[in-house]
């Protein structure tokens, strides 16, 4: 249950705009709201929302093809902007929970595995150092954390 006191966003915090960097919002900025516990709180319960959806979606997906000779597969977007930046803006807004609390890519990972599907992946032709120094982007290094999941 979330604390009384969480139920709206911490009053410090701006998001800016749509194409705003991270360091220009106080919530996704280096010590930002959203390494604070509340920020911590609520990123846990956002991606264990869209997990449970995953998986709700993937098992039925299994009983309607079981012995269909089918393979349930889905796939998981790359987000490597900012992936180099403490936050992980990018990814955080997508619900993956990945920043130095948790490993989001194992959550997704673990998930597909109990469902038994397979995990598709993207940017496995893209490297590091392809994309603008201030992006952040860590493309190769995020395939590298997706294989140890």
């Amino acid at each position: 249950e979330v604390p009384p006191d969480w139920r709206e966003p911490p009053a410090e915090a701006t998001f800016c705009g749509y194409n705003a960097l991270p360091w220009d919002s106080t919530y996704w900025r280096e010590g930002g709201a959203w390494d604070s516990p509340q920020g911590q709180w609520f990123m846990k319960w956002y991606a264990g929302e869209l997990i449970s959806h995953g998986d709700r979606m993937l098992h039925t997906a299994k009983l309607e093809f079981q012995g269909a000779g089918v393979t349930i597969a889905g796939k998981v977007a790359g987000i490597h902007w900012w992936y180099f930046f403490p936050s992980h803006a990018a990814e955080m807004t997508a619900g993956y929970w990945n920043c130095k609390a948790n490993d989001g890519y194992a959550d997704i990972a673990q998930m597909f595995a109990r469902n038994g599907a397979v995990f598709d992946f993207t940017c496995l032709e893209m490297r590091d150092g392809e994309e603008e120094e201030k992006l952040h982007c860590g493309p190769a290094t995020l395939v590298g954390q997706v294989r140890s999941a």
